[in-house]
């Protein structure tokens, strides 16, 4: 019995651990206008990938961070990020607001960070 309660409150603890980020994650998927094709948004994702850790800034407004063929991923705020960590945003909204059709729209936060908000649509 000893054994199973401590397996149990293992697994919460890694539960609560390993859940906190994605709590904390802002993710609507739409309302964004249109739905941009789900190739054209990975490329802008793999592009913004290969930035790394080069500043993505959205200044004190809006700007946009990437467009291929019919997709554009944008971002609003009043600080800057890693460009990897916008693609990993916008690989959230790819994996979590792709339509049948494989049409991606939405936005989400940076891991819970309101300071940069990043919107996949079409351009």
């Amino acid at each position: 019995m000893m054994s199973t309660t401590i397996f149990v409150s293992l697994l919460a603890v890694a539960g609560s651990a390993l859940g906190s980020p994605m709590e904390k994650r802002a993710l609507t998927c739409g309302g964004v206008g249109d739905y941009a094709p789900i190739g054209d948004v990975q490329s802008c994702i793999d592009f913004l990938n290969g930035r790394g850790t080069q500043d993505c800034g959205v200044g004190s407004g809006t700007g946009g961070f990437c467009v291929s063929g019919n997709a554009v991923i944008l971002g609003s705020g009043s600080t800057s990020t890693p460009c990897q960590n916008v693609a990993a945003a916008a690989q959230a909204i790819l994996g979590s607001c792709t339509t049948a059709d494989q049409y991606v729209g939405g936005t989400s936060t940076i891991g819970g960070n309101d300071n940069v908000l990043v919107t996949v649509r079409a351009a």
